[in-house]
């Protein structure tokens, strides 16, 4: 990418991306150029060299260091020269597509003052750009939250009906019981703590499978450097982990262990 530039104006493009040899076009020839790190390695450049490019030469002055995702993102794969010079080969006379500017002061004022300067533009500041990302983080979080919700009810669901068949099948055992005098609130709690048993060992199963599970998620996306063997789950997260299951838990025995309460013991006696 040729990035055209009053000479003397190059710390708008580059900020603060570490140079080596010269940062500044000042005092330079129009065929002066400043390079990204991907443009030097695609033209095996370096500082003081000359390159070809599309039959026209330029003179490396520098060389920018690789910033990767920083801004702009393609810094790395830009060519830097003096606006009229860009303007001469590009056959595009006094054409400027983009303003760099700097603030002196904070982003609000010079928002602000640039809507009020040119009133019939829009302008798109760095606020602007982090509301966008929260509008859009937001949206994610709903999704992830309806997500959440779906499984916490699936999940009680699934548990609640495994426990109310479990008291069907112990159904003369509880008959037994409350016939030498056990009382209901044993029996509830009976049934509940057996539902918080297996409600846990399902969550300390999920726990493990945690950091497998992300692993996996981040080979079959490309990452190349993934470790299996790590485990490396905040505790905040297993806190909360813990928390959800002994919510599910207490809510899937509930209505089983009511059940349980109201078995007659003559009833459970005659049960086969």
């Amino acid at each position: 990418m040729i990035v055209g530039l009053a000479p003397g104006k190059e710390q708008a493009f580059i900020e603060n991306t570490t140079v080596t040899g010269k940062s500044s076009l000042v005092g330079e020839s129009d065929n002066a150029v400043i390079l990204g790190s991907e443009t030097a390695k695609t033209y095996n450049a370096t500082v003081g060299s000359t390159i070809t490019v599309q039959g026209n030469q330029y003179q490396v002055i520098g060389i920018m260091k690789q910033v990767g995702t920083g801004w702009p993102l393609t810094i790395d794969s830009s060519m830097v020269m003096s606006l009229s010079h860009a303007q001469s080969i590009m056959e595009m006379p006094s054409l400027i597509s983009t303003v760099i500017i700097v603030p002196s002061g904070s982003i609000d004022t010079a928002e602000t003052g640039l809507q009020d300067a040119y009133p019939s533009y829009s302008i798109y500041s760095e606020n602007d750009t982090q509301k966008t990302l929260d509008d859009n983080l937001s949206q994610i979080r709903i999704f992830m939250n309806m997500i959440s919700a779906f499984i916490f009810v699936v999940s009680v669901i699934i548990i609640m009906i495994v426990m109310m068949m479990s008291v069907k099948e112990k159904t003369k055992e509880i008959g037994t019981m409350r016939a030498i005098g056990t009382r209901k609130r044993s029996i509830l709690a009976l049934i509940i703590y057996e539902s918080l048993i297996l409600s846990l060992i399902g969550g300390i199963i999920g726990i493990i499978l945690m950091s497998p599970t992300y692993n996996m998620l981040g080979l079959l996306m490309g990452e190349a450097d993934v470790n299996f063997l790590s485990f490396n789950i905040p505790m905040p997260i297993v806190f909360q982990v813990l928390v959800i299951v002994f919510i599910i838990g207490t809510f899937s025995g509930l209505l089983p262990a009511y059940m349980a309460t109201r078995i007659r013991p003559i009833d459970a006696l005659r049960y086969e």
